[in-house]
């Protein structure tokens, strides 16, 4: 599977010599990445019937009701999914968006 869509990643850190030998740190990275348009292919083997079958489309996210819950899926469709039994249908999007903060202290030997 793959998605054309665009991410940035950057960072910036900042560090204070307290004596010769330690410093005193604090860095801060982030990115974002949020990939709204996946499309690819699969391939599988039926288990009941032993075929290799291969799909390729649009990754679609849903909830199907089974037993009287819902459950969440992804689905890989040629065309919208027209199920009755699935809600909340739309295409698959994932965000690898983050931050993080690193505060220490560095003793150079």
């Amino acid at each position: 599977m793959k998605d054309n869509g665009v991410g940035f990643h950057g960072g910036i850190g900042f560090e204070y010599n307290i004596i010769q030998n330690i410093a005193f740190f604090v860095e801060g990275a982030g990115r974002y990445a949020k990939l709204k348009d996946w499309k690819g292919e699969m391939t599988y083997k039926d288990w009941l019937d032993q075929l290799t079958k291969k799909r390729s489309g649009v990754f679609w996210y849903y909830k199907y009701e089974r037993y009287g819950k819902y459950y969440s899926n992804v689905d890989i469709k040629e065309d919208k999914p027209t199920d009755p039994n699935f809600k909340n249908l739309r295409k698959f999007e994932c965000s690898f968006s983050g931050f993080s903060l690193k505060v220490g202290i560095r003793i150079k030997l």
